[in-house]
């Protein structure tokens, strides 16, 4: 049994969160670390895993009836097949909910498809059942985005029209979720700029444009410091989309980049204020340099960004890759 096969077992009779409705982190960063440095899986999994408690002493909720979701997620997949149930739970909940549990829904069900692209194998089909569960059960949405009959904005252009939240600055303690959802309600243009956006026709190249933009955004952006955490969380969002969109049937792909869109709009007026309020450095530690810093820091956060990086990177070379990876680090010191 390979390291990840062993870290994925252990998670069947463990919570989907842990302390204060933080996520479980063991299966998207084990997924990235297959990746990105394999041999540091066990070590990863020793330092993060105690952490976790047993599904019987979940006290919330909202995830009351999780192990039941988990076997009817199973069974779907096992009689219809992935590409239907993912197309299927995207335009249930995985789109309308995207920006829940601070984007982790999305973000582990994209690393379990990622996983399962690479080698299909029961237990890897377990964690999406789990990944898939967890989505429904933390479905907490954005407010719906208003059509209207003004002219469709490009990306940028919707990204630079949106004024900040007056208090988009300010940094406030707690869960993200809260916080973007109680911001991007009050917004009074938000909706109708998400209703305008025009993102490109084919899904894929969307959903890398919005990856490309959640890094623009960390780096680039005017925010509070403590932000940066949750600006890391648009970036590794977006980076999930980019991972669904090919498994996905045409409807429901186009209906998950809106949805990527709308979420990140809403990031933008949550955390951001002026759109290119730092200049980028001259010169950077080299991008291969900082994946291997971020893999040897056995942060969760740091290893999946540096995963998502990686995949954006691949896609098209930029030095806001480097740079957003290189902030994260720093910020762990």
């Amino acid at each position: 049994m390979t390291p990840a096969h062993r870290a994925l077992s252990a998670l069947a009779t463990t919570s989907p969160e842990y302390g204060p409705a933080l996520t479980d982190h063991t299966a998207m960063a084990v997924e990235a670390l297959e990746r990105l440095a394999p041999e540091a899986i066990d070590a990863f999994v020793a330092r993060y895993v105690p952490r976790l408690r047993p599904l019987a002493d979940e006290p919330s909720m909202a995830l009351a009836g999780f192990a039941g979701r988990v076997r009817e997620e199973r069974t779907a997949l096992a009689q219809h097949g992935l590409t239907d149930v993912l197309s299927a739970r995207t335009l249930d909940v995985l789109g309308p909910s995207l920006a829940g549990a601070a984007f982790h829904g999305v973000i582990r069900v994209g690393h379990a498809v990622r996983a399962l692209a690479r080698a299909t194998s029961p237990v890897r089909l377990d964690e999406l059942a789990r990944a898939l569960a967890y989505a429904s059960s933390r479905d907490e949405r954005l407010p719906q985005a208003l059509l209207t009959d003004l002219p469709p904005l490009f990306l940028p252009e919707a990204l630079a029209i949106l004024p900040p939240a007056p208090d988009a600055l300010v940094h406030v303690p707690g869960l993200i979720t809260g916080t973007l959802l109680a911001r991007a309600t009050a917004h009074p243009t938000l909706r109708t700029v998400a209703g305008r956006l025009r993102l490109d026709d084919d899904p894929a190249k969307a959903a890398a444009e919005l990856r490309r933009a959640a890094v623009h955004l960390l780096v680039e952006g005017e925010s509070h410091p403590a932000s940066l955490f949750t600006l890391l969380h648009g970036v590794t969002g977006m980076d999930a989309v980019c991972a669904l969109v090919p498994h996905l049937r045409p409807e429901a792909a186009r209906a998950l980049v809106g949805a990527a869109g709308h979420a990140l709009l809403a990031v933008r007026v949550g955390y951001v204020g002026r759109l290119e309020a730092r200049a980028l450095p001259p010169a950077c530690e080299p991008f291969p340099a900082l994946v291997a810093r971020a893999v040897r820091t056995l942060d969760d956060h740091a290893i999946k960004l540096a995963a998502a990086l990686a995949e954006a990177e691949r896609t098209r070379s930029d030095l806001r890759n480097a740079v957003a990876l290189s902030l994260w680090l720093e910020a762990l010191g």
